[in-house]
């Protein structure tokens, strides 16, 4: 059964909350990610902070959650094991420096690396395109010249 969304918000937390992802603490003043969910048929609240909302969708994109559906949600469980998995398989972090680490600095870790990769993408996309524009310019003064 589907996950149902009645209600998407940013509030700022005017008291204590847990982190449904890694299970921090979100501080009264601290502006997090909240949803009311339906999941058949009992509504609950999906809170989660800043940090880990991001790594949620970095996780998914980067992922491609291994054909996982979004529709049907996402434990902190199933977060937390790909956290993890990305942080031993692609960044080579030892097992001894994850299991050290709490899940917030995990999450912090992996958005850390995947800031680096944006940016890697978005210069090499940038290249792309003055190449595309010194081809367009040629071919538009051979263009002229003919």
């Amino acid at each position: 059964m589907d996950v149902v969304l009645l209600k998407d918000s940013y509030p700022v937390a005017r008291k204590e909350h847990r982190c449904s992802l890694c299970g921090g603490v979100i501080k009264p003043g601290e502006k997090y990610h909240r949803q009311t969910l339906v999941y058949d048929g009992s509504p609950y609240e999906w809170v989660e902070d800043l940090d880990c909302h991001k790594a949620t969708d970095v996780v998914c994109e980067r992922l491609d959650f291994f054909g996982y559906d979004r529709e049907d949600g996402l434990t902190g469980d199933v977060f937390d094991a790909e956290i993890v998995d990305i942080l031993r398989d692609d960044l080579g972090v030892s097992h001894e420096d994850v299991v050290a680490m709490n899940s917030h600095e995990r999450v912090l870790k992996v958005l850390e690396h995947y800031d680096e990769i944006l940016n890697d993408i978005r210069d090499a996309r940038h290249e792309e395109y003055k190449r595309w524009k010194q081809r367009e310019a040629y071919r538009k003064k051979r263009v002229n010249n003919n």
